[in-house]
């Protein structure tokens, strides 16, 4: 199956990493191989458009990093200083939420760290993280997910089982049976 090579969004996000020093050479390795892109979406989140979210930042050398981009990298230090800086925490930039970010990236521990930070997992920012860790196949980021009560029932499901099965992860399959057989 051939894969988008890198988008404008990945670029951004490439070149403010280097230029921070955030994120981990594996991940940025992955992003420069292509091996992160969405197939659902054309870009991920950047900062080439101002965020919505309050100016809570966090300086890493010349740049300004917001949330999402920060849980995107799966820059844990960065997203905590964020949320204790007082970063909004379901906000989107380039209509990515943070824990949507984290979760297309598989960083549980940073899912983890916006849940408690007050992202909401029980409503659309919980759905949207759902569908990214099923399309990335990370099924400790969907478990985390399924615990702390994002909705994988009725419509939800609807929308959630055709995309295990169209991106090759039968381990979504089943988190989500097991998720539909609990109270």
């Amino acid at each position: 199956m051939k894969r988008p090579g890198m988008t404008l969004g990945m670029i951004v996000i490439l070149m403010l990493l280097a230029a921070s020093g955030a994120g981990n050479a594996s991940a940025r390795d992955a992003a420069a191989r292509g091996e992160d892109t969405a197939r659902q979406k054309d870009s991920a989140p950047s900062s080439a458009a101002p965020a919505k979210s309050r100016k809570a930042q966090v300086k890493g050398g010349s740049s300004k990093i917001p949330l999402t981009v920060a849980a995107y990298a799966g820059d844990l230090e960065k997203v905590r200083a964020l949320l204790k800086a007082g970063a909004a925490v379901n906000d989107e930039t380039d209509g990515w939420s943070a824990m949507e970010a984290a979760a297309r990236g598989g960083y549980t521990e940073v899912v983890k760290t916006l849940i408690d930070g007050g992202a909401d997992v029980q409503g659309r920012m919980g759905r949207k993280a759902m569908k990214q860790a099923i399309i990335g196949g990370h099924a400790e980021t969907a478990r985390l997910l399924v615990k702390e009560r994002v909705n994988v029932k009725g419509e939800a499901k609807k929308e959630f089982i055709p995309l295990a099965i169209g991106f090759g992860h039968p381990e979504m399959l089943k988190i989500l049976h097991e998720a539909d057989n609990t109270p």
